[in-house]
């Protein structure tokens, strides 16, 4: 914009130029004028763009990730931000004053002296126009990443990730650091389940030690007794969690085959497993899982795969299928544990009900992270990176389509000034105000028309890198293109309303008296 409205300046001052060029003042020095200008105004907007990113910062920190563990963004203007601003500024500064500077170096002083100093050629027209057609090129690719990144947010959460997210209340306690042992730990653990099931609006309690999409996860490496499929020598890293057998009924996660875990799946009984079908297809392709066994080690255990449920999504939403397992709580103690309630009603409304009963039982105890499941994907680390590429996306969009808005304005007003002596002759000679208005609008839906198509061209190439992030809409979705299309067809014709609103009250007698 600066570029363009610096450039437009320097043609209407080819005869103050001229003139001190006779004057004897070197072609430095009247470059050095603009730069001067273009670092001023640079700097003003550097001044400005300092105090917005504050309060930028300020308003990232406010976004809600779903834990109780303090989360601080860490970042924020300092002295290095300020040393890249300035720099960037510079560097904006010298490029905006490229097209002046090299305009007046092209220009001869004595024709324009001559002139009058009157009027803009035809390149420097084109120059300006093929500024405007960039910048709004860039804005629709912006744009579009944007209503790509807001429609994906939307649906990132109605995605199946192979268990039932509503009416799912969660609830992380930890024994260890209150000292309990293992025979200890266990019995808590038995009465809190016990205790929890029988609150009122409670359909399904169960204990597991991991939470899907939860920032604590643990990887086993699976060593299959009898492979039917190359496995690494290492074994296939697999997520996995430790559940109670009312998991999957909790969970509603379906039992595809064999069953679930059972009371009597304890220490003393054989090691058993249930696997997600992502893994059977990975290790025993076209065969039963069912029966097959596997190590965790190559000197551990050999664990008896007695259930197959169905895949799930455990790390990211909208991953592929992925090997997955599940041992039985009984067989495996951890100090730490989640409780997982199915409601009947709100979630919500069970929260100091659930968390009052293991009060009862321990008061001293640490509950935290005690929230329902919808809240846990919707603001935690699940949906976190496409929340926060939403609100950039979206405000950079917003800064991208009001600069192109003031870019076109900017073009348009000055082209009606150029253009004022032949607006009058043709208003003198009879045209009416509809078509001085049609003549001012055509040329800008012209400059608009080509910077949309060229962004159309430019975002299909460059939305393609965010297929791997985007849920539930392809990148070149034909209703967001479609739908940004028109809306910068229509910001384009209320920024060349204005200048074309204008161009209708020109005097014609003051027009043809004009220098």
């Amino acid at each position: 914009n600066v570029a363009s409205l610096l450039l437009a300046r320097a043609t209407t001052q080819f005869k103050e130029q001229a003139i001190r060029s006779a004057l004897g003042a070197s072609q430095w020095r009247l470059a050095r004028r603009v730069i001067i200008e273009c670092l001023l105004l640079a700097i003003a907007g550097g001044i400005g763009a300092l105090g917005l990113a504050t309060a930028a910062v300020r308003a990232l920190a406010t976004i809600r990730v779903a834990s109780d563990v303090p989360l601080r963004w860490a970042i924020g203007v300092d002295g290095r931000v300020m040393m890249y601003t300035l720099g960037v500024i510079v560097m904006t500064a010298l490029l905006a004053a490229t097209a002046p500077v090299l305009a007046l170096r092209r220009t001869n002083l004595t024709d324009a002296l001559k002139a009058g100093g009157r009027g803009s050629s035809g390149a420097h027209q084109r120059v300006r126009s093929f500024l405007v057609v960039a910048q709004l090129a860039v804005c629709v690719t912006i744009v579009v990443s944007a209503a790509l990144f807001a429609r994906s947010a939307a649906n990132a959460s109605k995605i199946n990730v192979g268990f039932k997210i509503d009416h799912l209340l969660m609830a992380t306690a930890q024994l260890g650091i209150q000292g309990y042992d293992s025979v200890r730990g266990k019995q808590f653990e038995r009465d809190v389940e016990s205790r929890v099931a029988q609150l009122p609006g409670v359909r399904a309690v169960a204990l597991s030690r991991y939470t899907p999409f939860g920032y604590n996860n643990d990887i086993e490496y699976v060593l299959p007794e009898v492979p039917l499929a190359p496995v690494p020598e290492n074994g296939i890293g697999c997520f996995n969690n430790i559940v109670t057998p009312s998991y999957f009924q909790t969970m509603s996660l379906p039992i595809i085959a064999g069953r679930g875990f059972e009371a009597s799946d304890d220490e003393r009984a054989r090691k058993v497993a249930v696997v997600t079908q992502a893994l059977a297809r990975r290790i025993w392709p076209g065969q039963s899982a069912l029966g097959k066994r596997f190590r965790m080690s190559k000197d551990g255990p050999l664990i008896e795969i007695v259930g197959i449920s169905g895949d799930i999504q455990y790390f990211s939403i909208g991953e592929s299928p992925k090997p997955f397992f599940f041992r039985p709580y009984a067989q495996t103690y951890r100090s730490s544990f989640t409780l997982d309630v199915r409601t009947a009603g709100d979630p919500i409304a069970l929260i100091n009900p659930v968390r009052n009963a293991i009060k009862a039982m321990d008061p001293t105890l640490p509950v935290f992270d005690i929230r329902s499941m919808e809240d846990h994907i919707r603001n935690g680390r699940a949906l976190l990176g496409v929340r926060v590429g939403a609100w950039f996306a979206a405000v950079f969009g917003g800064l991208a389509l009001l600069l192109a808005s003031v870019g076109l304005f900017g073009l348009i007003s000055y082209s009606v000034e150029q253009r004022t002596r032949e607006i009058g002759i043709r208003v003198a000679l009879g045209a009416r105000t509809s078509a001085v208005m049609r003549l001012v609008l055509r040329q800008g839906m012209l400059v608009a028309t080509i910077g949309v198509v060229v962004g159309l061209g430019l975002t299909l190439a460059v939305t393609r890198l965010l297929a791997t992030i985007l849920y539930g809409v392809a990148p070149h979705d034909p209703v967001i293109l479609v739908t940004v299309a028109v809306t910068l067809a229509g910001v384009a014709m209320l920024a060349s309303f204005v200048p074309a609103r204008r161009a209708t009250r020109v005097d014609p007698l003051t027009a043809l008296r004009a220098d």
